[in-house]
């Protein structure tokens, strides 16, 4: 593509060619396995370095750890908080 002069250079109708059958091929053969939502939550507590209580705008310390630790599952309201704060899709803290 930095060979291209334009849009209409043949180097970059065949790279946006290339992508394209790329971006048909991912979609219609590759499925993304779903993540546990606790191991999501892990997750992206360890991206953003939040600690239990860093959330506790969305449930209290102790029900935090419980979740984290197996002991509890993520009720609709908590997901609906997680995925507010988090930015992500409802459907990604509900197992």
């Amino acid at each position: 593509m930095d060979m291209a002069t334009s849009e209409t250079d043949v180097c970059m109708v065949y790279a946006h060619a290339i992508s394209d059958r790329i971006e048909e091929f991912e979609t219609n053969h590759l499925i993304m396995p779903k993540v546990p939502a606790v191991e999501m939550l892990k997750g992206l507590m360890d991206i953003k370095e939040l600690k239990q209580s860093d959330l506790k705008h969305i449930a209290p310390q102790s029900v935090i750890s419980d979740i984290l630790n197996g002991k509890r599952a993520i009720n609709l309201a908590q997901a609906k908080g997680f995925s507010e704060y988090f930015n992500l899709p409802f459907e990604t803290f509900i197992d």
